[in-house]
């Protein structure tokens, strides 16, 4: 059969292949004028094109499923993926067409009058429908956005539910043999702060659907780009991740030559390769990190201005929220405290993977804050404590209540 395939990864040299058509806005003969679709945006325009060439209306409702996709695959939530997940959030919040998703929204606790935005989707809804591709069958979430029966939804939404408690001890197993994996090899070389270039970290048996996901969060630990390996008996599957300003997918294509398959974008990539060549291919990734990171600069976080939470809930919260949605190549803005915060009341939650904080105003006002992740820094805010803290502000619903919170990007003892 006439065979048309759909791609928005980088494009590298290769024959092309036996289609009746490869659309790729990356492609070098790519006349279309934005290159970030992700693949649920361009598999929607090339519907879109199709229904306009048989004079019939495009059926919007589905870009609810754009918007899902877009946010899963960190779309950067500019030009057309913008408009997309905007009005998939509009469309969602008007009440869902889709029986399977307003499951999902109830399965998750999202159905209590709060507004779905992409922290909902990024955090709640999104991974329960990745979890079963990484740990099940992918079926499962097909059947699910595709139920019309709202009692089948609701019990295919548990199940995912279920996938995903799953997914989350499993990334946390993952994380923990890589961090032991960091450490180790940090106190070998004689590394201090964090590894000085490309982290790649590997163990038998880790499921191919977290590789993403531990490489993720060693991106976000330590600010440098990371690679997961599943080592199998004769070969081995990677996921790797990286951080602005270093192309991940052309260092790996830079030595293609050791792999069997590659591909990706600049941000995230994957590749699978036989294991007698993992060596050399990590000696590749540590020549490459002399190269990208020899200035040994540490991770840090771009803020927007200095002001006191007080100062930010009065006059800027507000214009905040009319600048969403926010998302990948659209932050939230970020805060410094103008002042420093002194820690009335500290502990880890989550079972001590958080840190959640009470923090004090010179000028008196209270503030709940989180942070998230860093449950293990709680020494280094303990009550009576100074701190700077770099933050952003959002709305916390708990029991009914909605309340100002502040969500930690990092904090630092004064």
């Amino acid at each position: 059969v006439d065979c048309v395939i759909t791609d928005h990864h980088t494009m590298f040299d290769a024959p092309s292949p036996d289609a009746l058509a490869m659309v790729n806005p990356k492609r070098i003969d790519s006349a279309y004028p934005y290159e970030d679709l992700t693949g649920a945006g361009l598999a929607y325009k090339l519907m879109q094109a199709l229904y306009a060439d048989m004079g019939r209306e495009e059926p919007r409702h589905l870009l609810e499923l754009v918007a899902l996709g877009t946010v899963g695959d960190v779309g950067a939530l500019k030009g057309e993926n913008r408009y997309f997940v905007s009005e998939g959030l509009r469309l969602m919040n008007a009440d869902t067409s889709f029986a399977g998703l307003r499951a999902l929204i109830e399965v998750a606790g999202l159905d209590d009058g709060r507004e779905l935005d992409t922290a909902s989707l990024s955090f709640q809804i999104i991974p329960r429908l990745n979890a079963a591709g990484r740990v099940a069958d992918p079926v499962v979430s097909l059947d699910l956005l595709t139920a019309s029966d709202p009692r089948r939804a609701r019990g295919l939404a548990e199940t995912l539910d279920g996938y995903n408690r799953e997914r989350r001890m499993l990334t946390d197993e993952g994380v923990e043999q890589a961090r032991a994996q960091i450490r180790l090899q940090m106190r070998r070389y004689g590394w201090s702060g964090a590894p000085p270039g490309v982290i790649m970290v590997g163990a038998e048996g880790w499921r191919p659907g977290i590789l993403g996901l531990i490489a993720s969060r060693l991106v976000d630990a330590y600010g440098k780009p990371a690679i997961a390996v599943s080592i199998d008996s004769k070969t081995s599957r990677a996921s790797a991740r990286s951080v602005a300003g270093f192309d991940i997918v052309s260092a790996i294509e830079a030595r293609s030559d050791l792999l069997i398959h590659f591909g990706g974008h600049s941000q995230a990539a994957g590749f699978g390769l036989r294991n007698e060549n993992l060596r050399e291919l990590a000696n590749h990734f540590a020549a490459v990190s002399d190269a990208a990171f020899s200035d040994g600069a540490e991770a840090s976080v771009a803020l927007d201005m200095r002001a006191a939470p007080s100062f930010v809930e009065s006059d800027l919260f507000a214009f905040t929220r009319e600048m969403t949605p926010y998302g990948a190549g659209c932050p939230p803005p970020s805060f410094a405290s103008a002042a420093p915060l002194t820690v009335a009341e500290s502990r880890a939650v989550g079972a001590g993977k958080h840190l959640k904080m009470t923090l004090r105003e010179r000028e008196g006002a209270v503030w709940d804050a989180i942070a998230f992740r860093m449950g293990a820094r709680a020494h280094e805010a303990r009550a009576g404590a100074e701190i700077e803290i770099a933050y952003r502000m959002e709305t916390n619903r708990w029991n009914g209540l909605e309340t100002m919170q502040l969500v930690a990007e990092d904090f630092r003892a004064v």
